[in-house]
């Protein structure tokens, strides 16, 4: 979420700007913003208001490398007061060569607020979003909020182009800055400052039984073996790895004998005369090496850990157990034993739990509706939730809410 310290790398877009004026005060970020005027979209409480000729559409031009998350800086929204919960006043759509391959619409209380309400925001949305208040404009003469909407782009999604679409509602949306996270480029799977896992942390994952980070890590290695032409290159790449493996299974208390695999793998590597031969061998070498040691038990806590981490960002989704699972690398029946085992509750009620928890601090601390909660949380409807609320709490949100004098 554009944390100081993130260590993330990050690509401003360049934008037409239509001459908002840019009187922030901003808390300190990770990536250096521009000093330009913000663009504005159409919007307004009246037909004749003269916001309405502004333009509907931002068409921005995206970065080559793959995006790991989309930052929108600005002011969101003026004129939103009018608006229902949950009208979509926008959408921002990912194109590749014309064709829509991502869209998310923008909802009202839930991506943005009406930005007279100088009221802090800091809450993740439950869909890959995350909607944060980072600071005040000057609009008009008057100080609203200036927040910063950070939208996840799901995994292998590409794109070219972005554009930023009004709905035509009332609100009207102010942008000073875009900025594309972007996902580090594997130029090998041993560089200490790409997106692949180093050398120096191979060997503790295999020591650690992180079966999940040990396979990207050959996805890595294989990508690496795909990415050049040079066979004696890759023999040696090939060979680096299973040393570090080697030296991970060792560590751990592997026998003796792995050295030999060693001396096995540089002569079958020297005999593999083509990639495709040299890359089936690896994986046999890898599999002497590592045998069974990665597919035990001991590897739930991280996994589970992920998919906790994946509840908490999405949990407002249609989340299921095998989407999940599938994520992180289970199948769904190993998953939902693991899961249980580790947390204390099958998965579907840990989900409602959560949905559960979000939605009563929503009832003290929010001026939302009910019904408005029940979807905000990811309910299909008020009944659906009045009744799990009751379950849980013993007590229905209305009585909940009032007992606290709201």
């Amino acid at each position: 979420m554009l944390d100081v310290d993130s260590g993330a790398r990050y690509e401003s877009a360049n934008f037409p700007r239509n001459g908002f004026p840019r009187d922030l005060h901003i808390r300190p970020l990770a990536t250096k913003l521009s000093t330009l005027l913000g663009w504005q979209s159409h919007g307004g409480p009246t037909a004749k208001h003269p916001a309405r000729a502004l333009p509907q559409t931002l068409t921005i031009e995206a970065p080559d490398n793959a995006v790991e998350q989309i930052h929108l800086i600005g002011i969101f929204s003026l004129y939103a007061a009018p608006e229902t919960f949950g009208q979509q006043g926008a959408t921002l759509l990912c194109l590749k060569q014309g064709d829509v391959v991502f869209d998310f619409p923008l909802a009202n209380g839930q991506h943005y607020f009406d930005s007279s309400n100088e009221e802090l925001l800091d809450q993740s949305c439950g869909d890959g979003s995350h909607l944060s208040t980072i600071g005040c404009a000057l609009f008009e003469g008057k100080r609203i909020r200036l927040d910063v909407l950070s939208i996840s782009i799901p995994r292998n999604i590409a794109f070219d182009q972005v554009v930023f679409r009004d709905n035509g509602s009332e609100s009207s949306f102010v942008l000073f800055d875009i900025i594309f996270e972007l996902k580090e480029s594997s130029r090998c799977p041993f560089h200490s400052s790409s997106q692949g896992i180093s050398l120096a942390d191979l060997s503790g994952i295999v020591r650690v039984r992180d079966r999940v980070r040990f396979q990207n890590a050959m996805d890595q290695m294989i990508a690496a073996l795909d990415s050049t032409t040079d066979i004696e290159e890759a023999r040696g790449e090939a060979l680096t790895f299973l040393a570090v493996v080697t030296a991970g299974m060792l560590e751990a208390g592997g026998s003796r004998a792995l050295h030999r695999i060693q001396l096995e793998a540089a002569r079958t590597f020297d005999q593999n005369t083509n990639l495709n031969d040299l890359k089936s061998s690896v994986q046999q070498m890898v599999d002497k090496v590592v045998g069974d040691w990665l597919h035990t038990e001991e590897s739930q806590p991280k996994l589970i850990e992920k998919a906790l981490t994946m509840v908490d960002r999405n949990f407002a989704k249609d989340l299921t157990d095998e989407t999940v699972a599938n994520e992180i690398g289970l199948s769904t029946s190993h998953f939902r034993y693991l899961f249980k085992q580790s947390v204390g509750q099958p998965f579907h009620k840990f989900l409602i739990a959560s949905r559960l928890e979000r939605a009563k601090i929503l009832l003290q601390e929010s001026q939302l509706s009910i019904s408005e909660i029940a979807v905000m949380v990811g309910f299909s409807g008020l009944a659906s939730f009045s009744r799990a609320f009751s379950q849980r709490f013993d007590v229905t949100p209305s009585e909940f809410r009032k007992a606290r004098g709201q």
